[in-house]
């Protein structure tokens, strides 16, 4: 017995898919918790706590990110068996190499079936989200570019100054959108003997969350045309694997049909 290469094929691939699933829903996890509070899952994928009554456990997301390990211990499971076999007829390899692979199809369908209903079932808050983005000190590396490029200084000492502006504003209980040339300037000057360039107003466009997500136009950037250009091109790429599935199983049934013919006529 030469191999069951396409049982480890099949199971390594849903495990890295069963992989990425567990760590988006890590991340809905956490966005759903009232610390992040940037979307709500469905009541329909959710349950009350059994002792806390204001608390909503989203436990379908829970299920997906577990199942995934259910996933990644066939894998292991198949490679496992496999492992230290004789390239010859032995019950490792062709009894029990494949037994976990359909159990761990079935475990993938389930994540997906369960990753569409979470999803179409979640409500995104965006102007929580909005705000949390314009008071966090998310957007302060894109404060750094701006620094470079009116300035004319190195992303290092660009770097050192936001920094020295956070701490600042942090030990102040500030936030990032009250940063202005006020703030900027005594750290540039106490580092390096001058002044921004930049007025209030250019400060404050760095600081915009909504500038600077359209600012992205690069390949893979946050833009809108260009996030539209990625979502149809993964559509299109989605079209053609479903156009190539459906040809595939036309072949199967036709091969079928045509052996059940075969033995059919030898058996008449």
């Amino acid at each position: 017995m030469a191999s069951r290469d396409f049982a480890t094929d099949i199971l390594s691939a849903l495990s890295i898919a069963a992989n990425t699933l567990s760590r988006f829903c890590q991340d809905l996890y956490v966005w759903a918790s009232p610390d992040f509070g940037y979307i709500e899952v469905s009541d329909s994928c959710a349950v009350c706590s059994s002792i806390m009554p204001q608390k909503k456990n989203p436990w379908v997301l829970e299920h997906i990110k577990s199942k995934a390990a259910h996933v990644e211990g066939c894998y292991m499971s198949a490679l496992n068996v496999m492992k230290n076999v004789i390239y010859s007829h032995c019950e490792d390899m062709c009894g029990e190499s494949a037994n976990y692979l359909f159990p761990g199809i079935e475990e993938f369908k389930v994540m997906c079936e369960l990753m569409e209903v979470s999803i179409r079932g979640i409500s995104v808050k965006k102007e929580h989200m909005l705000e949390k983005a314009r008071c966090n000190f998310c957007t302060v590396t894109e404060l750094a570019n701006y620094l470079v490029r009116y300035d004319k200084i190195s992303f290092r000492m660009a770097h050192d100054i936001v920094a020295g502006v956070v701490a600042y504003m942090t030990e102040h209980h500030k936030n990032a959108d009250e940063i202005g040339t006020a703030e900027v300037n005594p750290i540039f000057e106490k580092l390096f003997g001058r002044k921004t360039s930049m007025t209030d107003e250019e400060v404050r466009a760095a600081l915009d969350p909504v500038k600077i997500a359209y600012a992205k136009t690069c390949i893979g950037g946050t833009a809108p045309d260009e996030v539209n250009r990625q979502l149809d091109n993964r559509q299109a790429g989605l079209d053609r694997d479903n156009s190539e599935l459906a040809l595939r199983r036309e072949k199967v049934c036709a091969a079928k049909a045509e052996l059940e013919a075969t033995v059919k006529t030898l058996i008449a």
